[in-house]
């Protein structure tokens, strides 16, 4: 390109620019930029240009696509005017440079012209996986951020040293393009900057921002170095922290790169993850699986390379990258250079190739056309070479080569095909092992032969594509359509086919029929494309046609489509056929050709004789009549409250209120206080304003906002001193107005003056509302307020604002003062008078401009309940919620369907299903929004809609964006469908009746809406479908599902294992057998086939591995194989389900497994981890142990005596190290010199091979050691059976005997412990067979005395028997009726006690052993805690697992009962809604009652009793009580006492018998203690309250 012709293009796009395409005339912020358009005019046909015009639209927040547009036009490799000019560049740095005095004031010259100076020395990417520094290769893209950025700073009229300051404080700075210029402001030693600087690193390290941290790497000094240096060392845990110094430190300076790569390595730095992370990143070459010591070859490599470039040798092709890389970390052309001097060198080895090519990609270089075809032709034969070639090159669309020289390359490169692989081959990389390479015919196709093609586009190339369709993978001759399609339509803004072939518009296609040309080779394309294997290519081949005017013969290639069954064909087939000048011939032909499906598409294609009215917008949807318009007349507003007589007076009070209000937030920024909107956790009110504001400004969450704000007692106590009114509260809610709309405050506000400016002003209004909420009269006077300020507005002044903006997010969100008044209408009245002002506002402004303010106007929740009150009829109550775009259809109905049960929203729903089953192929006007509900029920529109499918397959997967067409439509209407309550066997069958369905089509149905497998085993007689279908269902690993509620209910029906388990790989093999054989084989075969609708792609073949696992169809060798060469996790865990007995043998190898995982990356590892805890509680289930940690016990110690060596001391360098297991079980590593005992091991064996084994096996124990505690107590609860030889080696155990000695067994009625007790079956005593014992006051003593510490509450646990009104009701137990419980965290407790959430019937734990559920009834909707007051509970039943019997509260074993009743115990009394209830907990109550009574001899304290709730304390100075259940402390004619648990302080101090972490029984303890020995209290505050009346 010349000069001339860069000049003319670059004066044209300015005077496009300066006539307003970018400086858009409405932009509210735009006014600042007008100087500079006359000083850009004089850079006009200078390549300063493109520059000018990039900072302007810098400025333009609502230009950013215009900015991209200049970018990629203007900058583009061959096309850079600043790369013809590279002395432009460098002129910028000069601070005499006429360019940087136009845009930038005098004190902002120099710093400018030094931050691009310094922003050269640092990193850049384009595209986005090069990473390299250049002086004038892209440079354009090295300084363009700091000089937007800095440009866009201009208005803000600040010195760059008090900016400098502003950005150092800025935490959240997540961009980085200003770094150069704060180092440059560093350098400049400014001693405020520098003050600013170590305020911000050293005061608050642990949230400096990338931004600043990248800066040290930019500034010339190496002090600026060695403080990232220092922070990178004193991140230790700060992960956050690390991550961001490294990810920094490499693209600043080289120097400074250099820098820390050699204080990385003299601190041995790669042993932390982040580190090695990062080094990867500076390479690029993702080696996440590369060994430890591979990692510190290549870092020591590197950083020679980098230090003396001259002298390092790359004696192998991994260093021949390093070396490439160390180039271009100088001068990223001289690398370039090298790569094609190697390229063009024939005798260069191949890995040497490799290496160079794949460096060549990294850097975002491209092979010329000519050398990509040498290259490929010479290397044809290996596989690997030619993978590489292929990486580095892919025909340009944009390239300007001829039509002739493109089908020259077309027709040369197409004679490579038959050299590469027809399937896709995977391949190692030569010199990168742990990097894979991917070769196919496929890849030549679509990334060189269809751009060529594309490019050359005449008529042998077509031919040849036409001849070539059979060869072409399917995505290529995808894409070949494509092409077609672009070609026929370049104009056509294209966002997505598949919107294109969907959302046919006449005046589109028109034009598309004029552009197509009639040349037969393109046709045959076409037409031989209908014929296509891939169902997507004949529908894309079939759009294309159905702009086309076809002919006679090819409608008859149309109509052979009809014979098919896909949905989408058929519908667009359709369409051509009615189209054509005569369908009614083409229905002749179909009908006469024998084919069902043909003859059911040519009832399409006949006129009908009486047609009935469209389903569509014009005619009400069929759902209501058009011609009934509701039309209220507007009441008269008062003007008394219009906003301009509220503003009327002077404001003072209003004033004085906002500004105590914002001098109180600033003061308490600082606070702790909740987060906004289900917080996290505990936040600062400063953090919290920016969600607090974003929430507030969208008028939808008014609501929220002002019930959640922050520390609400701060500002009522604010509001108590100035008690206003409300049109005092009013006036300052509206005084919080932003400046920028002075037409509004004047014209509809009546503000002459500007209104001051508050920080948090959004905050502001929130706080206030809230006030105005709080005060009775406020409904009427906000009924009043919104009508006036409505219903009196001049629909001229509407009408003139809207136009202004594009969208109902930036008109809500930009004009403020419009949102002030919305706001208040959250808290008006429903009345006739209020909502016709609403219904009329939304008729003022139709369409989609303003949905969002619509939707706010007139939300569904107020539109049903003006419904209920009959101010509305059920006709403009449809016509409402159908008035949006048909598209929009379903997400109206959809947001209430799922959380409302409203008859009429049901009614509508069902209606509207009910007009879409008379459909044909053709969509109607409610197909798309039905594919966007989420409710139906009823057998009568599952028989429907089955019927209506025919014989077309279920879609498969979820449809998104979904597609009119009748299979995918009415498919998703049977996945969501479910039974009513009422449907039973009887009225399915009758409903099923007259369609005669197969029993395949009903096992299909029933595996794809698996909630009505219950109904359909009944129909078919298959008592166990649902046990059988469940099973493939519970084993789906799905993000998403419509059945996630459903299937943990009635996942529980059937297995202890839990959903997650189940999704994680875990397999019942009862289940399983128990499924296989009530159904039988050959069911269960039809069953495994109809699997593949239960989700889509492969996700349903895990159940099918497991099932062929368990039955035997795979051999041991054959699933070995599969875990060894490909690492296979879905075998992994099936290893576990394979018959056989050798278990030790399989244990072993998945331990193999799990320790060969350590020499890939973290995810894998942690994923491969997984996968083995999965398969060996799968070969424990197999084994028979219904407790995994059971038989692990039992491998692990058949596996101690590989540990024994550890044992035994070993001595290096005066140091002995050996393993020990202290008395408690738990392991640990002792460490002596000299037969002195260290408490730690010395720093020069941390690394030492020994130790980190010792750790290894102290890690394994410990763990062991955990687990045992909870497997124990499970146990327990279970009433597990133990032969006494397994008891005894249990008791052998070093890590497990020290757990099991103290607890209490039982044999038959006998309670000891173990050593007491006879040789026959045993198993651990509940407190159930304590009380029948009579000995349990006497084991509570003795464990007191003993100081024993039993694993968890054995012996002092809580017991719950059958009380009076239980025995008296015998079904169902009322004792915790009454209590109100927070919903989300009962849920939360409970299931972690093994509860789950059945969405019918609530909470229920499954007993599987004893075939029970236990259920708790309230009035609580447990998934969606969110109820005005907290559910109450009202009782608790038993059901048999399978008949759903009531079972009578005396049948239930008493354990069972207990631990039921204890469940529920702890969730009154942690879930209680006004904190913990002291008299709900009796058991709690009595458990310590018994437990003190114990210990008051051990203590030697004779002035203290029990009685009933509370221990009766006499001291020296008064009579005092304690709560037994909340812990509350009372003196005796003086009050509460004030005294405050430390509970961290009383943890290892003070003697509990169990090492369950109960804090509060600690502390109702350590309470009576402290006040029976009064006289020895210390604390002057309890001091004070004691001895007020002592004397």
């Amino acid at each position: 390109m010349n000069q001339d012709n860069i000049t003319q293009m670059l004066a044209a796009q300015l005077e496009q620019s300066l006539s307003g395409t970018i400086l858009n005339e409405h932009s509210l912020n735009s006014t600042w930029l007008e100087p500079f358009k006359e000083k850009a005019k004089q850079f006009i046909g200078t390549p300063y240009h493109l520059l000018s015009e990039v900072l302007m639209d810098a400025g333009m927040p609502q230009s950013i696509g215009h900015f991209t547009a200049i970018l990629s036009a203007g900058f583009a490799d061959k096309h850079d005017p600043l790369n013809e000019h590279p002395e432009i560049l460098d002129a910028l740095t000069n601070p005499v440079n006429p360019f940087l005095i136009a845009f930038w004031p005098p004190e902002w010259v120099p710093v400018v012209a030094k931050s691009i100076e310094y922003a050269f020395y640092g990193i850049y990417q384009s595209p986005i996986l090069s990473r390299y520094r250049s002086r004038y290769d892209k440079s354009i893209y090295a300084i363009l951020p700091v000089m937007t950025d800095l440009f866009a700073v201009n208005h803000i009229c600040k010195t760059p040293e008090a900016f400098a300051i502003e950005r150092m404080k800025n935490e959240m700075a997540f961009t980085t393009s200003l770094a150069p210029f704060l180092a440059v402001m560093l350098d400049s030693e400014n001693a405020a900057v520098t003050e600013a600087f170590r305020a911000a690193v050293y005061e608050n390290s642990g949230t400096v921002s990338h931004e600043l941290v990248l800066s040290l790497f930019f500034s010339k000094q190496e002090s600026s170095w060695k403080i990232a240096a220092d922070l990178l060392l004193a991140a230790k845990l700060q992960e956050g922290l690390r991550q961001a110094v490294l990810e920094s430190c490499s693209n600043g300076r080289v120097e400074a790169f250099k820098y820390m790569m050699r204080f990385i390595a003299d601190n041995d730095l790669l042993r932390y993850t982040a580190t090695v992370r990062a080094f990867d990143t500076w390479l690029g070459i993702g080696f996440d699986t590369v060994r430890a010591d591979t990692v510190r070859r290549m870092f020591a490599s590197a950083l020679a390379a980098l230090e003396d470039p001259e002298h390092f040798k790359a004696e192998n092709p991994r260093d021949l990258y390093i070396q490439l890389w160390a180039m271009a970390n100088t001068e990223v052309l001289d690398a370039k250079r090298q790569v094609e001097k190697l390229l063009m060198d024939g005798s260069a080895p191949s890995p040497q190739l490799s290496v160079a090519l794949t460096f060549y990609k990294i850097i975002g270089y491209q092979l010329p056309d000519e050398t990509a075809l040498d290259l490929l032709r010479r290397y044809r034969d290996n596989f690997a070479l030619s993978a590489c070639i292929l990486g580095c090159y892919k025909f340009s669309e944009d390239s300007q080569i001829s039509s002739e020289e493109a089908s020259r390359l077309y027709f040369e490169f197409k004679k490579l095909l038959p050299y590469f692989p027809k399937k896709k081959l995977d391949m190692q990389h030569p010199a990168f092992e742990w990097s894979q390479l991917h070769l196919s015919v496929s890849v030549l196709w679509i990334n060189i032969l269809l751009p060529l093609a594309k490019r050359a586009w005449n008529a042998p190339v077509l031919d040849d594509l036409a001849q070539s369709m059979s060869e072409m993978p399917s995505d290529a001759r995808y894409l070949m359509l494509i092409s077609v399609l672009e070609y026929l339509a370049p104009k056509k803004a294209l966002h997505q086919f598949s919107q294109f072939i969907s959302e046919r518009r006449s005046e589109n296609d028109k034009k598309l029929r004029e552009s197509m040309p009639n040349t037969p080779t393109l046709r045959n394309v076409l037409f031989r494309s209908l014929e296509d294997k891939s169902s997507s290519n004949r529908e894309v081949a079939l759009s294309i046609i159905s702009r086309m005017k076809i002919t006679e013969a090819e409608l008859l290639r149309v109509e052979n489509l009809l014979s098919q069954k896909n949905s989408s064909i058929r519908r667009i087939a359709l369409e051509i056929l009615l189209k054509s000048d005569n369908p009614q011939a083409s229905a002749i032909r179909l009908r006469v050709s024998g084919n069902a499906e043909k003859i059911a598409a040519a009832d399409e294609l006949m006129p009908k004789e009486k047609e009935a009215p469209a389903i569509d917008k014009a005619h009400g949807y069929g759902l209501y009549d058009v011609h009934e318009i509701w039309n209220p007349d507007l009441p008269k507003p008062d003007m008394a409250y219009h906003p301009k007589n509220i503003l009327r007076d002077e404001p003072t009070a209003a004033k004085q209120l906002l500004s105590d209000l914002s001098n109180l937030l600033n003061k308490h920024r600082q606070d702790e206080c909740k987060g906004m909107e289900s917080p996290c956790s505990v936040s600062v009110i400063d953090t919290t304003l920016d969600k607090a504001i974003s929430i507030y400004q969208d008028v939808h969450w008014t609501s929220s906002m002002t019930e959640n704000i922050p520390m609400p007692e701060l500002w009522d106590g604010c509001f108590s001193i100035h008690p206003l009114s409300i049109r005092d509260l009013v006036h300052a809610f509206l005084l919080l107005l932003s400046p920028e709309h002075p037409d509004v405050r004047e014209e509809y506000f009546g503000l002459s003056f500007k209104p001051e400016k508050y920080d948090n002003a959004g905050f502001l209004r929130a706080v206030i509302h809230r006030q105005l909420k709080t005060m009775s009269d406020f409904p009427e006077f906000a009924t009043n307020f919104c009508i006036a300020s409505v219903a009196g507005m001049p629909e001229s002044f509407w009408k003139k604002r809207i136009p202004l903006y594009h969208s109902s997010q930036s008109f809500i969100a930009e004009n403020d003062a419009i949102q002030s008044v919305f706001a208040l209408f959250d808290s008006a009245l429903l009345t006739p008078d209020t909502l016709a002002v609403r219904y009329s506002f939304c008729r003022l402004h139709p369409g989609d401009e303003v949905q969002s303010l619509r939707n706010f106007m007139l939300p569904l929740s107020l539109m049903l309940e003006a419904f209920d009150k009959k101010i509305i009829t059920q006709n403009t109550l449809r016509r409402l919620l159908l008035t949006s775009e048909e598209t929009r259809f379903g997400l109206r109905l959809s947001s209430i369907a799922r959380n409302d049960e409203h008859p009429e929203i049901r009614a509508l729903i069902e209606d509207a299903v009910k007009l879409e089953l008379r459909r044909g192929e053709m969509p109607t006007g409610l197909s798309r929004g039905l594919g966007e509900i989420r409710h139906l029920r009823g057998a009568f529109f599952f028989a429907g809609l089955l019927n209506a499918l025919g014989s077309q397959a279920l879609i498969r997967g979820y449809a998104w964006g979904i597609k009119p067409d009748k299979a995918t439509t009415f498919s998703h209407l049977l996945k969501i469908c479910r039974p009513l309550p009422e449907d039973n066997a009887e009225s399915f069958k009758k409903q099923l009746a007259p369609f005669h369905f197969s029993e395949k089509r009903l096992l299909e149905a029933a595996m794809y809406s698996p909630a009505w497998l219950d109904l359909i085993g009944t129909y078919l007689n298959i008592p166990a479908l649902s046990m059988a279908g469940w099973y493939f269902h519970a084993h789906l690993h799905e993000q998403y599902s419509f059945f996630a509620q459903e299937k943990e209910s009635y996942v529980i029906r059937y297995s202890p294992v839990s959903l997650q388990e189940f999704s994680d790989g875990a397999f019942d093999i009862n289940w399983f057998h128990e499924a296989y054989n009530a159904v039988g084989p050959e069911m269960f075969s039809r069953l495994y086939d109809a699997a593949k609708y239960i989700s889509g792609g492969a996700n349903h073949r895990r159940s099918q591995i497991f099932a062929d696992a368990a039955l035997g169809k795979l051999s041991e060798a054959e699933v070995e194989e599969k875990i060894k060469t490909k690492r296979n996790k879905e075998f992994v865990m099936a290893y576990g389900i394979l018959p056989g007995t050798d278990f030790l043998h399989r244990y072993e190898n998945l331990m193999k497994f799990k320790k060969e995982s350590r020499q890939f990356g973290g995810q894998r590892q942690a994923s491969e981890k997984l996968a083995v805890e999965i398969a060996v509680a799968n070969l424990a289930r197999t084994a028979g142990f219904s407790d995994v940690n059971r038989f692990l016990w039992r491998m692990e110690a058949a596996k101690l005596d590989e540990l024994n060596a550890l044992f035994a001391p070993h001595e290096a360098d005066g140091v002995t190290l050996f393993l020990a297991i202290d008395s408690d079980g738990r392991a640990e590593i002792r460490v002596k010199r000299a037969e002195k005992e260290l408490k730690s091991i010395p720093a020069s064996f941390k690394k030492d091979a020994y130790v980190l084994e010792l750790q290894s096996a102290v890690k394994s124990l410990r763990d062991q050691h955990s687990r045992a505690r909870k497997s124990l107590e499970e146990a327990m609860i279970r009433e597990d059976v133990f032969e006494y030889a397994e008891v005894r080696e249990l008791m052998s155990n070093p890590v497990l005997g020290p757990l099991a000695s103290k607890l209490l067994w039982q044999a038959g009625d006998t309670i000891d412990f173990f050593e007491k007790l006879p040789e026959t079956p045993l198993k651990i005593a509940h407190p159930t067979g304590l009380l029948r014992s009579g000995r349990w006051a006497e084991f509570q003593r003795l464990a007191v005395e003993r100081k024993l510490v039993q694993p968890f509450k054995q012996i002092f646990r809580e017991l719950y028997t059958l009380n009076a009104d239980e025995k008296l009701d015998g079904m169902k137990s009322a004792r915790y009726s009454g209590n109100q419980v927070m919903p989300k965290k009962a849920v939360a407790l409970l299931r972690t006690r093994g509860w789950t959430v059945d969405m019918d019937e609530g909470l229920q734990k499954v007993f599987h052993r004893q075939n029970l559920i236990a259920k708790i009834y309230a009035m609580a909707d447990w998934f969606s805690p969110a109820e005005v007051e907290p559910p109450t509970l009202e009782y608790v039943l038993f059901e048999h697992r399978r008949t759903r019997e009531i079972i009578p509260l005396e049948k239930i074993v008493p354990v069972l009962f207990s631990e039921v009743m204890r469940d529920l115990d702890l969730m009154v009394s942690v879930a209680h809604a006004g904190g913990v209830d002291p008299e709900a907990s009796h058991s709690t109550v009595e458990m310590r009652a018994a437990l003190i009574r114990t210990m008051l001899p051990f203590f030697k304290l004779d002035n203290v009793r029990i009685e009933k709730s509370h221990a009766f304390i006499t001291g020296k100075f008064g009579e005092y009580t304690v709560h037994l259940g909340s812990g509350v402390c009372h003196k005796q004619a003086s009050g509460m006492l004030n005294i405050l648990p430390v509970h961290s302080q009383t943890r290892g101090r003070l003697f509990l018998p169990f090492a369950d972490d109960d804090p509060k029984t600690a502390e109702v303890l350590t309470k009576i203690l402290f006040l029976a020995e009064d006289d020895k209290i210390k604390d002057p505050s309890i001091l004070e309250q004691i001895k007020g009346g002592a004397e």
